[in-house]
């Protein structure tokens, strides 16, 4: 949220545990290597697995954060967090 200074995990409910469908965990895992890479400061990386995991909003989120990194990278301190600067 922004002018929030401390961070949240947000999380994505797929499904009741032990019956979500096989291609949205597919997804998941996929995103979950994405954003270690993306934490990693691996911004280019982080986008193409993100812009390959179609059909998953929170990819989408983060192939515009990489970008934006890509272009101006965060301070040598970032630490991974995610600063909302507008509504």
């Amino acid at each position: 949220m922004k002018g929030k200074d401390k961070p949240v995990t947000v999380y994505e409910v797929l499904d009741v545990k032990g019956k979500a469908d096989a291609a949205w965990v597919a997804r998941a895992r996929k995103f979950e290597e994405g954003l270690a890479l993306y934490r990693a400061r691996d911004f280019v990386g982080a986008r193409a697995i993100f812009e390959a995991n179609e059909v998953d909003p929170p990819s989408e989120v983060y192939v515009d954060r990489c970008k934006l990194f890509e272009a101006e990278p965060p301070a040598a301190d970032w630490d991974g967090v995610w600063r909302m600067k507008e509504k």
